[in-house]
């Protein structure tokens, strides 16, 4: 029998959050003294909640411990009563500053265990005493006994709760417990409360363990940050080749491999030594590209430069002290300015500039998701390339949710650099075969001939892999609807325990309908990270809007909240869509980008919930659930 660890020991020295020393020992000491039964999740998100271990045994309880490195004789440590007669760790540091920890890592254990017990684990919330099945730990494998017992044992009984394995008398059967460097040498038994080294428990069942384990499974993101990217003999290709002129166009369907292969020849120029700007419309598509860059090469993120067009047409501006400009044409649009103006803003920054305005120039200019870009934009970033520079354009007109690319005619782009004919990047890659034909129909019935990209399946070895769709019309969008269609999703998870609850993406098709959903979720208590401003100051608002899309980034653990729009060019194992507005071309297009997101690995998921009655007929050729 072989115990369960998340992540597996082959990957430790892979993770993005490295393991420090004083933690491998103690996840080692557990793998060896522990019964194979226990399961040990190596920083679990937890919703939100991040220890740094967590121990699960359906049988019999669950253990969260958080390790700390401290050296009590680095600095001078000591204990003071708060205003609330709670004591706290004060320190002086060698500049003499007194501070007090914050958190307070006792007072976070308890948030811990309050947590899983609350929102976790339906069945220890409804017992007497369901929370004996929860034991948590301080693990400090550089302090001693003696150091504990006099700096962290009074946090413990100023807070009414006693420690287990250290001198507090009558602690025997309380599951709260101090670790230090002398227990990791000791018999597991009086290391770990009894709550842990017990055979059984009548607070805990399998039932209690599979709503825990949805929480503690690693999410896709951060296995995939792990993994090198694999191309096929066409998209190793185009990474590591340019045309005689330096200019390349290629297109091809969702999941395709279009991405990847522009994330592959920046890194390639990048390494190069050549100077390398990456574009693209959408904030938050930067951050996916730049999450692809450095599973090749770590330096990427900082070794190349990523923007979006708008914030470079603004760093130039700026540079060239056109900044009052630049700001009066977003002060006097709703959204984005009038382009006409900002391109001749834009331009006539470029024209401050000397002639050798090389601090602006780029060796090789990569433009991911093309459809979105104007011609005026993409002539913007030519006068920005260096003489026998590169430039790339990867689109997809099937995904034209801003209607630019039918203004990319074959005789405007004669004048745009390019000679001969798009390339192609046939078949998709990541879409599920179950959802292809489904997806298929949706844009033979819905969009122009013209605008398809067909995506079509390439063939692989035979695969085991689970795909579970369903497509729910409801008459509204309430909040009482979205909240049952979410804790469905979360039960559904827990009877298959296949994927974690955080590799949950929830695509909108426009902000209203986003802020509901995160309502939804703060209301049940499920942690998550989203694009939208609650401030009623549109100043304010458009500030915050962009701060979150900045930080909005796959490598993010919580359950993601989003627009199509900003979700395009991303992908997702598990995807709940909600759709509210099939009228015009547009809404097509962007119900299309939706559907083409999931992603096919061991599991996935994507659940529609349809509001509009326009796709009732088209809702009928998907499962009614999983």
């Amino acid at each position: 029998m072989n115990r369960i660890i998340s992540p597996p020991k082959s990957d430790w020295d892979k993770l993005h959050q490295p393991l420090e020393v004083g933690e491998r020992q103690f996840i080692e000491y557990l793998d060896d003294n522990l019964h194979m039964n226990w399961e040990i999740y190596i920083q679990p998100h937890l919703n939100g909640l991040c220890p740094d271990v967590v121990i699960l045994n359906p049988n019999i309880g669950i253990g969260v411990f958080e390790v700390k490195n401290w050296n009590f004789k680095a600095m001078n440590y000591f204990l003071q009563e708060d205003k609330y007669g709670r004591t706290q760790l004060q320190a002086i540091n060698n500049s003499g500053v007194t501070f007090q920890y914050c958190p307070n890592p006792v007072d976070k254990l308890l948030q811990y265990k309050k947590e899983v017990v609350d929102l976790y684990s339906f069945g220890l919330n409804f017992q007497k005493h369901g929370s004996l099945a929860v034991n948590v730990g301080l693990v400090l494998p550089s302090a001693t006994k003696e150091e504990a017992e006099e700096l962290l044992l009074p946090i413990f009984k100023s807070r009414n709760k006693k420690v287990f394995n250290l001198v507090d008398e009558g602690a025997e059967n309380y599951n709260h417990c101090i670790i230090t460097q002398e227990n990791l040498s000791e018999d597991i038994k009086f290391v770990l409360p009894t709550g842990i080294t017990r055979f059984s428990s009548k607070f805990m069942d399998k039932v209690i363990a599979n709503q825990l384990r949805i929480w503690l499974i690693e999410p896709e993101s951060n296995r995939e940050q792990r993994t090198p990217i694999n191309y096929n003999t066409k998209q190793l290709d185009y990474v590591n080749s340019r045309t005689k002129s330096g200019y390349r166009r290629i297109k091809g369907s969702a999941g395709s491999g279009k991405s990847v292969v522009l994330v592959g020849r920046a890194v390639k120029l990048m390494e190069a030594r050549k100077k390398v700007l990456v574009v693209n419309f959408n904030i938050t598509m930067l951050n996916y590209l730049q999450d692809l860059a450095v599973r090749i090469n770590p330096q990427a993120r900082r070794k190349i430069t990523w923007l979006n067009f708008h914030n470079l047409g603004s760093r130039l501006c700026g540079d060239a002290g056109l900044n009052q400009e630049m700001a009066k044409l977003f002060e006097e649009s709703t959204g984005f300015p009038d382009n006409d103006q900002y391109c001749l803003l834009v331009n006539e920054a470029i024209n401050r500039f000397s002639n050798d305005y090389k601090d602006h120039k780029y060796d090789a200019i990569l433009v991911d998701e093309g459809q979105d870009f104007s011609l005026e934009w993409w002539n913007i970033l030519r006068r920005l390339l260096n003489d026998n520079g590169e430039m790339l354009l990867v689109a997809d007109s099937t995904q034209d949710i801003y209607e630019q690319a039918t203004l990319w005619t074959d005789e405007s782009m004669q004048g745009a650099g390019f000679r001969g004919e798009w390339v192609g990047l046939e078949g998709t890659y990541r879409l599920p075969n179950e959802i292809i034909p489904l997806v298929v129909n949706f844009s033979d019935t819905f969009l122009p001939k013209e605008m398809v990209n067909t995506p079509i399946k390439i063939q692989m070895e035979i695969s085991f892999n689970k795909t579970y769709l369903g497509w729910e019309q409801v008459n509204s969008l309430s909040s009482d609807i979205i909240e049952n269609i979410i804790l469905s999703i979360k039960n559904f998870l827990i009877d298959k325990q296949e994927l974690s609850m955080n590799d949950i993406s929830i695509l909108v098709q426009d902000k209203s309908l986003g802020k509901d959903v995160c309502g939804v979720l703060d209301k049940i208590g499920i942690r998550h990270i989203n694009i939208f401003s609650f401030d009623k100051d549109s100043e304010t608002s458009i500030k915050e809007e962009r701060a979150r899309k900045m930080a909005f980034y796959k490598g993010d653990t919580r359950i993601k909240v989003c627009t199509i729009h900003s979700f395009k060019g991303w992908e997702s194992k598990a995807i709940l869509l909600f759709i509210n507005k099939a009228e015009e071309l547009h809404d097509y297009s962007l119900i299309y980008t939706g559907l083409t997101r999931l992603k096919s690995t061991d599991s996935s998921l994507m659940k529609v919930v349809c509001s509009t009655p326009n796709l009732a007929n088209y809702s009928k050729i998907w499962p009614n659930d999983f």
